[in-house]
């Protein structure tokens, strides 16, 4: 049943058409800086299913995987960063073929061995800007240097702890020179990623446009409604129909259910209690008359919404 419930409001969320996401194909370039740092060596690993045989006809399944998810995706005109993340698994294991061959034929390891170089280079240089910019991102924003504060609340220790393994791995990987590549020569390139992103996802959940506002009112209308199926009346015929906005559904951990006028009757006939949150109890269809309680306002970022809790007759 949760199941179910979930791929209907997944279903609902992608059906309307939001023009302002249309974007040109190329836009998807954004998955370059999605793979770092394995873009060195995820871009050989197109062709490498052709030049090596040995493999059997398996080696073409992460190009397979990875070509078939990107048309898909590129079908629709919508595109937005978060819709490339179901391709970073078959891009993760084109490379891992990649490096693998690579491995195995010492005579394939030139751009290997140059690209590791001059990406702990490029390493070193970002181990010392991010963990500063973090550091220093509260001071430009009372400075008025910048509007927003991407981060902030991180302690100065962090930084120049985080700032200094950032940079000693960069340095340890460009001391590191000895020949033919491998896996080992990668291990610190997996750990250095893990320990940036790990500094720098942490750092941006605690800034302030992080933080919403209407928390304490969304656990509140979660602790309210239970276990008890909740709805949301969506009128078409309203000028500007709404819809919870996307912070209550996560904050409240609650699968919120889009209900027409024509779905009422079929939901009052299931014969179980259930809520519905409505912008205004004047909009309510005439099939709904058996209002147990009128729980008061729910409120997002967008509107202000009335909890009311319904038990049909055969409930009561």
């Amino acid at each position: 049943r949760v199941s179910a419930d979930a791929m209907s409001s997944l279903a609902d969320e992608y059906k309307p058409i939001d023009r302002d996401q249309f974007r040109p194909l190329y836009y998807y370039l954004a998955l370059l800086v999605f793979v770092f740092p394995w873009t060195f060596w995820w871009i050989p690993s197109f062709r490498s299913p052709f030049q090596d045989r040995t493999e059997g006809r398996m080696r073409f399944f992460p190009l397979a995987w990875f070509a078939l998810t990107f048309l898909f995706l590129s079908a629709w005109p919508m595109r937005h960063e978060r819709y490339l993340v179901p391709l970073l698994p078959a891009a993760g294991l084109m490379c891992a073929v990649y490096l693998r061959g690579v491995f195995r034929e010492p005579a394939r390891q030139g751009y290997p061995a140059k690209s590791l170089r001059v990406f702990w280079w490029i390493a070193l240089i970002v181990s010392v800007v991010v963990p500063a910019w973090i550091a220093m991102d509260p001071a430009l924003l009372a400075a008025g240097v910048i509007e927003e504060a991407k981060f902030s609340e991180v302690s100065p220790l962090l930084c120049l702890l985080g700032g200094l393994s950032l940079v000693a791995l960069s340095w340890f990987g460009l001391r590191r020179r000895d020949l033919p590549l491998r896996p080992s020569h990668f291990v610190p390139v997996a750990i250095w990623a893990i320990l940036l992103t790990t500094l720098a996802y942490h750092s941006y959940s605690l800034a302030d446009h992080q933080h919403y506002p209407w928390r304490a009112n969304a656990e509140r209308f979660a602790r309210a409604v239970g276990n008890t199926p909740v709805y949301y009346l969506h009128d078409p015929q309203l000028d500007r129909p709404r819809d919870p906005e996307m912070g209550l559904k996560i904050y409240s951990r609650k699968i919120i259910r889009r209900a027409t006028r024509e779905q009422w009757e079929q939901i009052q006939s299931q014969g179980h209690p259930f809520y519905i949150l409505v912008p205004d109890r004047s909009v309510l269809p005439k099939s709904a008359r058996e209002i147990h309680n009128d729980l008061g306002e729910v409120t997002d970022d967008e509107s202000t919404w009335r909890l009311l809790e319904f038990k049909p007759a055969s409930a009561s």
